[in-house]
């Protein structure tokens, strides 16, 4: 099965509880509207290294990949 991936403008992200293992969640907001991260993926550990210090008027442009259930399971910097 091929990955899905899209490409966005990251405007920020909401904290969730922690997972029932403890490990972080989170709702990302997006320019394709919220989506939530994969529950204990990597992803809870990377997501504060993309929001820290968002410039609103330049969000940044990144490449979300989603399970097939459409939560986000990696985030990259989209190429400009």
């Amino acid at each position: 099965m091929p990955e899905t991936t899209i490409t966005v403008e990251l405007y920020g992200a909401a904290r969730l509880n922690n997972s029932r293992n403890g490990n972080p969640r989170f709702t990302l907001r997006t320019s394709a509207g919220p989506i939530a991260t994969q529950t204990d993926g990597a992803i809870g550990y990377e997501v504060e290294n993309f929001t820290r210090g968002i410039d609103p008027d330049r969000p940044p442009r990144v490449v979300l990949s989603l399970t097939r259930s459409g939560h986000v399971w990696n985030i990259e910097e989209a190429a400009r």
